[in-house]
């Protein structure tokens, strides 16, 4: 009910239009405040006017329909805002799951035990902050690994073309990468085990994935 009397607050000012100027800043505000009173969190306050923001021409259509048609269908602007304020909540919530897995990405490589020697470990660790994210159909192929960035490029100088190819069944070893081929990419499937307990269907799981392998940031080596 707090979105839907927050929704109302709105349209009735601008309905009412009381000011020469700021009418549709003033309707934010008081569209805002009460969703704040609502108990909503204060980044999701704001994604109302960011939805009505990017969908302006649609916004003055709806508020006119509302205002103009027949017995006022005040339900027009309101199951547009409603619809709006569900579409945002979405991708709100999707980029933050987006940063959880990115850093859930960085801790599970942080913790992993990648090599007999503290020198060894940090060269592979780098070499996976340094592959690029892509899709779950993206590999990035192994004759490149080596120069994905100027960090990496340094340590893998001074090594013989041997050391990458161990580097490589090491990581594969640790389920860490999947190899297609002649391309590997981060196997960010392991990701799936930070994620709340939940029954996922199949077509759920790729999207979860696609979302993942598009989403962790490519950290630089020194990080």
């Amino acid at each position: 009910m707090g979105v839907i009397r927050a929704i109302l607050a709105h349209l009735y000012l601008e309905w009412i239009h009381p000011f020469g100027d700021g009418n549709g800043r003033t309707g934010r505000l008081i569209e805002f405040q009460l969703l704040l009173a609502a108990g909503f969190p204060a980044p999701a306050c704001h994604l109302l006017s960011n939805y009505y923001n990017i969908t302006r021409s649609r916004y003055y259509q709806v508020l006119r329909e509302s205002s103009s048609g027949e017995g006022h269908p005040l339900w027009r602007f309101v199951s547009y805002a409603i619809q709006g304020f569900a579409e945002e909540l979405r991708e709100q919530v999707e980029a933050i799951q987006q940063h959880q897995l990115g850093l859930a990405w960085v801790q599970l490589i942080s913790e992993a035990n990648l090599g007999e020697t503290g020198a060894t470990s940090s060269r592979r660790r780098a070499l996976l902050l340094a592959l690029p994210p892509g899709g779950p159909a993206d590999f990035t192929p192994i004759s490149g690994l080596n120069r994905l960035n100027p960090d990496l490029a340094a340590l893998y100088a001074v090594k013989t073309p041997k050391t990458l190819t161990r580097d490589i069944n090491a990581l594969e070893q640790a389920g860490l990468i999947v190899r297609k081929g002649n391309g590997v990419r981060p196997r960010f499937e392991q990701l799936f085990n930070f994620l709340p307990l939940r029954k996922l269907a199949p077509p759920e799981r790729e999207i979860l994935l696609g979302l993942a392998d598009a989403s962790v940031p490519n950290v630089p080596a020194s990080a």
